[in-house]
């Protein structure tokens, strides 16, 4: 049974899908995962891959959830990007991240 913390972070993935689904994305896919960690969501805008971060916080009370992408972080993003390209054979393709930040219920 997923954790309270990861029940939230999909809830978010899905908030954070629907919104730009509407927006005209197409989602290629979600909790992708590699060694080198978790890509929330892959999604295809126009003609870049788009990763796309997900942060979910309650309120701000301890910082807007964009605050929450640590350096570190970051660094395990790109590796799992760059995983992602070589195993879709998408190394020619325009990419970028984003990084969906949700506050609130």
């Amino acid at each position: 049974m997923p954790s309270s913390q990861q029940q939230i972070g999909t809830q978010g993935e899905e908030i954070a899908s629907a919104y730009l689904k509407e927006k005209g994305y197409l989602l290629l896919d979600h909790q992708w995962h590699c060694r080198f960690g978790e890509l929330d969501l892959v999604m295809k805008d126009g003609d870049e891959l788009v990763f796309i971060e997900v942060k979910m916080r309650a309120d701000n009370r301890y910082g807007h959830p964009e605050e929450m992408v640590s350096h570190t972080k970051e660094k395990r993003l790109k590796k799992a990007a760059w995983s992602y390209l070589l195993k879709h054979k998408q190394l020619d393709s325009f990419w970028r991240f984003d990084i969906i930040a949700i506050t609130g219920n």
